[in-house]
């Protein structure tokens, strides 16, 4: 058998509290109003399926206050194909193969990570569900989307959360 021990003439500490700053989070303004467009209405339980990436293009940096012009009274606007090109530039066989092109709202965490990052955009019988979560609180933007779409869809419940 091993015994380890301290020094012999070591001295016991008590234990001590550790003063630490009271934790405040300081969250940036919702300098576009992106709260306006968050929405998440009760539906009844339908199929519910994944919208293709393909079929989902960012509205371009240039053309976003135009784009969210375009939302601020509808959640929804057809587009032509050339009024998709405009918002999102040239555009995919692979997105126009997947329907009518829709200027859509949607709300991201940050514009850092874009697509890729915490969002997801699924059908839900006639109406599309995004969902956006962010940990801490980098803020949320208004981010329009073209969507190409085979169908027509009726609204789009936006769920944005933040965790911290």
């Amino acid at each position: 058998m091993v015994l380890l021990s301290g020094p012999a003439n070591a001295q016991r500490h008590l234990p001590r509290a550790i003063r630490v700053p009271d934790f405040r989070l300081i969250c940036p303004p919702d300098v576009d109003r992106y709260a306006d467009w968050v929405q998440s209405r009760p539906g009844t339980p339908q199929q519910i399926s994944p919208i293709a990436k393909a079929a989902i293009h960012e509205v371009g940096a240039a053309r976003r206050a135009q784009a969210v012009e375009m939302l601020e009274k509808a959640e929804i606007v057809p587009l032509g194909l050339d009024q998709a090109k405009d918002l999102i530039g040239d555009i995919p066989e692979a997105a126009a193969g997947e329907g009518q092109p829709y200027l859509i709202r949607n709300v991201v965490p940050s514009f850092v990570s874009g697509l890729g990052g915490p969002v997801s955009l699924l059908r839900v019988g006639s109406a599309l569900w995004i969902r956006a979560a962010l940990i801490g609180c980098g803020g949320f933007f208004k981010n329009p989307l073209v969507v190409f779409l085979p169908f027509t869809p009726t609204r789009v419940d936006i769920q944005a959360v933040a965790t911290w």
